[in-house]
């Protein structure tokens, strides 16, 4: 005759190996699989002796033979027996959790689910041969079918309800959302009056975020009689989440309190809102925001994308709105308003536009949606006609028109990118029609309140070279080298020429020195050089001189021969013309001679 069995898990110990079985009437049992001389005879299980053969073979004579042979005395009261009368078994799953026991007086035995720690067994395990519990019913099969068995003769039965709620409540417990909930319609469809598998059905679409669906499971538990804490607990979670705070605050009983409260600063955050109010919109919306169950729903993430990307906030905006569009949501128009308004910040425009599409197609007559929509494409028409106007290098009337845009604070938000951008690229825009310093003013302006724009720190970058305040201009570049890093180019080109400008303003005028023109020939050079050196050689210096000015005519004939060495020198002298300082010209010939010198060797 099969034997009944409900689940097995492995067991280890030093011992040896066990199988925790778990018959289908509630009893345990501990039995012996391997390494009986080091198990104490208070400990040992009574097996048949095991066949020779394969060791997958003599593994699975021992299973079956403890299982379909001995079972009476496996299951007398001896000390390797561990039955809980606490139901730490009860809960019918081992998933992802360690059990330990004490079989008699033997060592703890650690469990762990027999599918991950051991294929051999698991394998085994399908292969058992057991009946179903249902009364009347003649099915045996292996243990792997007895799920589908039960799901098969759900809709002709009623008796199998126990079996199928049983198994949705261990799926459910092991995270198997979806085969729980499959399991759970099956049971209530066989048994549609039952309250208790309605209310735990609610609790697998509340993991699924399926929450009206969950709401409307306890409300048919209440009408079906079970009117208790626990369901008007479950409900109110579930209206809540679904963003239905009214019906929470009417229908949550001892709960009322909460849910009235939530549902009075979602109100006032909405009336706020509507009124172009954000920054009250936002405090009300805060504690809505911050309950674990109000939190979760579309309604109170849409409307706090929406204040979120009105007060410029729009990293905040755009991952509320994210959430707020996702899975079932994605039906919500206000989730797509919200998301509309958050890309239109971050002055993502298509994008925003598509979105606020999304929500009309579902919602016609959407304020926030048509909003968002109409405001995208008339900042599309405006910032169109300025980029005409760069591209016409006609830069004040592009300056106009993008000061025009940022100062619409009613549309634009003030701490928002797309306005940022907007002050940046009229700043280029002012420094591009020569008006340096207003430009240098805005771009400065633009940093010191969002030091992460880069067209602003370009801008003021090139206005300081303007400028010549190349000092400056080398403390900035390295500043945002060090932020950046190497990954910009224009940047990277421009912190060089801050120093290449910085040394080459700081550098001596040899021509003016020596008393000769740029355009002035070699010999011209050496015959200005030898009348200045007759003339501050500081054997000229009287004796009688004071000591600063020998130091002084010394200085001066130190800077006479350094004249002549680079302006008599052609190469030298290319690169003084170029702009290089003294040091700067004598790095570039050593590379070109490290550069001739590879050549030469390869």
């Amino acid at each position: 005759m099969p034997v009944a069995v409900d689940s097995i898990i492995s067991a280890k110990s030093h011992y040896g190996n066990f199988l925790c079985v778990r018959f289908l009437d509630g009893r345990l049992a501990l039995m012996r699989r391997a390494n009986a001389s080091k198990c104490p005879p208070s400990a040992r299980l009574p097996f048949a002796a095991a066949s020779r053969g394969r060791r997958g073979d003599n593994v699975r004579a021992r299973v079956l033979q403890a299982l379909l042979g001995p079972v009476e005395l496996a299951l007398e009261p001896m000390p390797f027996l561990c039955v809980f009368a606490n139901g730490g078994f009860g809960q019918r799953t081992y998933d992802d959790k360690e059990l330990t026991c004490m079989a008699g007086n033997a060592s703890p035995l650690m469990f762990s689910n027999l599918k991950s720690s051991n294929g051999l067994g698991y394998r085994v395990m399908g292969m058992i041969q057991i009946r179903c519990s249902v009364p009347g019913c003649g099915w045996v099969g292996d243990v792997a079918a007895l799920e589908e068995h039960l799901l098969k003769h759900a809709s002709s039965t009623s008796t199998v309800t126990p079996e199928l709620a049983s198994l949705a409540k261990e799926k459910y417990e092991a995270g198997k959302l979806p085969e729980a909930l499959a399991l759970y319609n099956k049971a209530i469809a066989a048994s549609p009056n039952n309250p208790g598998l309605h209310y735990n059905r609610a609790a697998v679409h509340l993991q699924m975020g399926a929450h009206a669906a969950a709401a409307a499971d306890c409300e048919r538990a209440i009408e079906l009689g079970r009117d208790d804490a626990k369901v008007r607990a479950r409900l109110c979670k579930a209206l809540l989440r679904a963003g239905q705070f009214a019906e929470a605050a009417s229908r949550a009983g001892a709960l009322s309190p909460r849910a009235t409260t939530l549902a009075r600063m979602f109100d006032e955050a909405r009336e706020a809102a509507s009124k172009g109010d954000y920054a009250r919109a936002r405090t009300a919306l805060a504690a809505v925001l911050l309950d674990d169950d109000a939190g979760q729903s579309v309604a109170a993430k849409s409307l706090a994308a929406l204040v979120e990307a009105h007060v410029g906030n729009v990293d905040s905006a755009l991952r509320l709105s994210l959430d707020a569009v996702r899975g079932a949501s994605r039906q919500h128009p206000d989730a797509w308003a919200g998301r509309a308004w958050a890309l239109l910040s971050n002055g993502e425009f298509e994008n925003a536009r598509q979105a606020a599409k999304e929500a009309l197609r579902l919602d016609p007559d959407h304020f926030h949606a048509r909003s968002a929509f109409r405001t995208a494409k008339a900042i599309e028409g405006q910032l169109a006609q300025a980029d005409a106007a760069m591209a016409a290098k006609d830069y004040a009337t592009a300056a106009q028109l993008f000061g025009d845009l940022a100062a619409q604070s009613s549309v634009v938000p003030a701490a928002s990118p797309m306005r940022t951008d907007m002050l940046a690229r009229r700043s280029d825009a002012l420094f591009k029609s020569g008006d340096v310093e207003h430009a240098l003013a805005e771009a400065t302006k633009i940093v010191a309140d969002k030091d992460d724009c880069l067209r602003a720190w370009l801008t003021r970058l090139y206005c300081l070279r303007e400028l010549r305040r190349y000092e400056d201009m080398v403390t900035d570049s390295k500043a945002l080298l060090e932020r950046w890093g190497q990954s910009e180019p224009i940047l990277r080109s421009l912190a060089d020429k801050a120093v290449f400008e910085l040394r080459r303003s700081k550098r001596p005028d040899l021509y003016a020195l020596l008393g000769v023109g740029p355009l002035a020939s070699e010999g011209e050079i050496k015959q200005a050089y030898k009348a200045k050196s007759l003339v501050t050689h500081p054997d000229k210096c009287p004796p009688d001189a004071p000591e600063a000015t020998r130091k002084a005519m010394e200085e001066r004939f130190k800077a006479l021969g350094q004249a002549l060495d680079v302006l008599g020198n052609k190469e030298k002298r290319d690169l003084w013309d170029e702009g290089y300082d003294v040091e700067g010209l004598e790095e570039v010939l050593r590379m070109r001679a490290a550069h001739r010198h590879r050549q030469q060797g390869s």
